[in-house]
């Protein structure tokens, strides 16, 4: 009878890093940052794929209308990354990095398409919490499930600024709450920067 238990003996770990979070401002260098990594394949949001050299799927959510005015989906983000993702882990490809550019965009689309099929104009519309633990729950299962692909995964993330006491803060343009479930599952955050004609790229955790 096999065990379930695996052997009690020390293992090979494997310290490579894999998941990353980058963020900075528009023409800072992220998405050029995220092309050095080998083979990646793009997924897009803001129309940037005609200006990247790299392989790149658009993501969108394609709204339609019936005769009686109800708004459906003929494509949406969700569906097309669980498309993407099991065909990166089923299909013979070459493809050893994923580049979400930019996530920001992504749960946008997350929260319009649950928001859209609920009748309702934002999550806190939805009874009870439900639409928020809908996003949580469609959110973490794509980190989740990104983490588990044999390749890199990197996040791009716009940048957002503000004064605190004169002294300039830069975060990450995506929420928090958002961030810290990305981050919780990267094993970089790195910011990059244009100054002058340099680009500069500082590890913030």
């Amino acid at each position: 009878l096999m065990s379930i238990l695996p052997p009690n003996k020390p293992q090979e770990t494997v310290d490579t890093p894999k998941n990353y979070f980058f963020y900075g401002a528009t023409m800072s260098g992220k998405s050029y940052l995220a092309g050095e990594f080998p083979n990646p394949l793009f997924l897009d949001t803001d129309g940037n794929a005609d200006a990247n050299p790299y392989p790149s799927i658009q993501l969108r959510n394609i709204r339609e209308v019936d005769k009686q005015g109800n708004v459906t989906f003929k494509q949406n983000v969700i569906d097309q990354l669980d498309d993407v993702i099991l065909a990166l882990q089923t299909q013979d490809h070459t493809y050893e990095t994923i580049v979400l550019d930019v996530i920001d965009d992504i749960v946008v689309m997350i929260e319009q398409y649950i928001t859209v099929n609920a009748g309702v104009d934002s999550l806190g519309d939805i009874g009870y919490g439900k639409g928020y633990a809908a996003f949580n729950n469609i959110f973490q299962q794509l980190v989740i499930d990104l983490k588990s692909l044999p390749i890199n995964v990197i996040y791009v993330s716009r940048i957002s600024t503000w004064e605190d006491n004169g002294i300039t803060k830069e975060e990450p343009s995506l929420k928090e709450k958002h961030v810290n479930i990305v981050n919780g599952n990267c094993d970089y955050m790195i910011q990059t920067k244009k100054i002058g004609k340099n680009y500069v790229r500082t590890v913030k955790a």
